[in-house]
């Protein structure tokens, strides 16, 4: 790998690794789509002569979203060990704490949770990231660390990539997409440092693939990757093969900024997800045909009516 990227640069790696990852999951990926296409019951106006549906996939998905995660869990910080009297130590667990629920009011935790674990029931992965934001101040001619924020950020399931493995334990890189506009790309965000080259890279997403945009509606595809065997934090611009960045690490115990993914149905050969919905796709399907078949049935009937001849005034009722 050393030899690689010495020989065709960082970026040109990382451009191989991410096609690789999605390779690996285009099959999952495509289904994916399908499903929360079928959630939404996209596509399904109401015309005539139409497939009528029974949306079993949006029931069983609203009936199990509050049974998953109903609100924010609350923080409990306690000393590890707790066979001495350690006043500080309890101090500072008090502080924690606090500190939690502080954090968890203001940054609104809870939507992130709820869209991740919507993830987890249509697509069948959920992702959450973590997201420190220091502010830098100088003090004296050094620079000190004036405000710091921890917070936690939803990831769309198709804006999140990972190295193919088999067990989560075997993961050596993740990445996460931004989409970022110009001004974003010179000053940087939260995520993503200022970026040099930025008036040279090229504008490669657009809100519709199939229409033409001008750069002030088009945003840039840029990769944050987190690779955990060389301890670093890449940035590679998609289609872009000869740039990449590099940010800070958070030294974290388990490196990555993000716990392992809600997986809906995952088997130790593989980490590419299967949609919950495929378990009970075949019994839904028969449901949509037998719904299709009673609304045909009701459509056929043709009403009739018996009246007594002898009463000609019945006829005009």
């Amino acid at each position: 790998r050393q030899d690689y990227e010495l020989t065709h640069g960082t970026a040109r790696y990382w451009h191989i690794e991410l096609d690789l990852a999605d390779a690996e999951e285009k099959d999952w990926r495509d289904d994916a789509k399908k499903v929360v296409e079928r959630y939404r019951a996209d596509g399904s106006a109401d015309l005539a002569g139409r497939e009528k549906k029974f949306n079993i996939l949006w029931s069983n998905t609203e009936t199990l979203k509050p049974s998953l995660f109903a609100r924010m869990g609350k923080p409990d910080v306690r000393r590890r060990f707790r066979d001495r009297d350690d006043p500080a130590g309890r101090e500072v667990a008090i502080i924690l704490e606090r500190a939690l629920e502080y954090s968890a009011d203001v940054h609104n935790d809870k939507s992130h949770i709820e869209a991740a674990v919507e993830d987890f029931l249509l697509p069948g992965r959920g992702v959450v990231w973590v997201t420190y934001d220091p502010v830098v101040v100088e003090v004296g001619g050094i620079d000190t660390i004036g405000d710091q924020r921890c917070k936690l950020e939803y990831v769309h399931w198709d804006d999140y990539r990972e190295s193919p493995a088999k067990r989560p334990e075997d993961v050596r890189w993740k990445a996460r997409r931004h989409l970022l506009n110009r001004d974003q790309m010179r000053d940087g965000t939260d995520n993503t440092p200022p970026i040099e080259a930025w008036n040279d890279l090229p504008m490669n997403w657009s809100p519709d693939e199939g229409k033409q945009f001008e750069d002030a509606f088009k945003r840039c595809e840029v990769w944050e990757i987190w690779d955990k065997d060389e301890n670093k934090r890449v940035y590679v611009v998609k289609g872009f093969p000869d740039l990449a960045g590099e940010g800070e690490v958070y030294n974290l115990e388990g490196f990555f900024p993000t716990p392992n993914p809600l997986i809906a149905i995952r088997t130790n050969d593989t980490g590419v997800p299967v949609p919950l919905y495929h378990i009970y796709q075949d019994q839904a399907e028969e449901l949509d045909r037998l719904t299709t078949r009673i609304n045909r049935m009701v459509e056929s009937l043709k009403r009739r009516g018996v009246y007594d001849a002898s009463m000609p005034e019945l006829a005009k009722l």
